[in-house]
C-alpha cells in the first residue's frame, strides 16, 4: 500500500513536471537547450528544482560539499531527462496531429501512448536513481530528517517553509 502511494506521488510530481515543461514550451521558452526554460529552470534549476533544492538543503543542513555533490547529480539528471522531455513533447504533438478534427485511429493512438509510457518509465527510473544517489550522500541524521520530510509530504501536512495545505476534499 505504501509503495502504491509513493508511486502515485512520484507520478503526480512527474506529471506536474511534464505540465510545467509543456507550458514553458508553449510560452516559447525551453528552446535554448536547457530543461524547461532559457535559464535552466527545471530539475535542479532556479524555477522548479532549484528552490526545492535550496529548501531541502536548508532543512537537512547540507554541507557545502554535499550541496556541490547534489548539484552535480541534478545536472547529470538534467542531461539525461531533457531529451526524454523533448520526446514527450514530440509525442504530444504527434497525438494532437493524429486526432485532429475528430480523427481517431486506435492503433496509432495506442502506439503513441505506448511510446509515452516507455518515456515516463525512463523518467521515473532516472528520478529514483538520482534520489538514491542523493540519499547515499546524507548522514544518518540527515536521512532521518529526509524521511520525516517525505512522510509530511505524503501525508499532506505542511513542514517548515512548505506553505499552507488545504484540507482534504470530502
Amino acid at each position: 500500500m505504501r509503495n502504491k502511494i509513493a508511486i502515485a506521488i512520484c507520478l503526480t510530481m512527474l506529471a506536474a513536471a511534464v505540465g510545467l515543461y509543456t507550458v514553458a514550451r508553449a510560452d516559447g521558452q525551453g528552446r535554448s537547450g536547457q530543461a524547461f526554460g532559457p535559464h535552466g529552470e527545471g530539475p535542479g534549476g532556479p524555477a522548479f528544482g532549484g528552490h526545492m533544492l535550496e529548501h531541502m538543503a536548508d532543512q537537512l543542513g547540507l554541507t557545502d560539499d554535499q550541496k556541490t555533490q547534489v548539484k552535480s547529480i541534478m545536472e547529470a539528471e538534467r542531461s539525461t531527462v531533457e531529451p526524454l522531455f523533448r520526446q514527450l513533447d514530440e509525442n504530444r504533438q504527434d497525438l494532437r496531429a493524429a486526432t485532429q478534427n475528430g480523427h481517431f485511429d486506435e492503433l496509432q493512438v495506442r502506439a503513441i501512448a505506448q511510446q509515452q509510457a516507455q518515456i515516463m518509465t525512463e523518467l521515473i527510473v532516472e528520478k529514483e536513481r538520482s534520489k538514491a544517489k542523493v540519499y547515499s550522500l546524507l548522514t544518518e541524521e540527515q536521512r532521518a530528517k529526509a524521511n520525516q520530510m517525505q512522510e509530511r509530504f505524503e501525508s499532506g501536512r505542511p513542514g517548515p517553509g512548505m506553505g499552507p495545505k488545504f484540507p482534504p476534499a470530502q
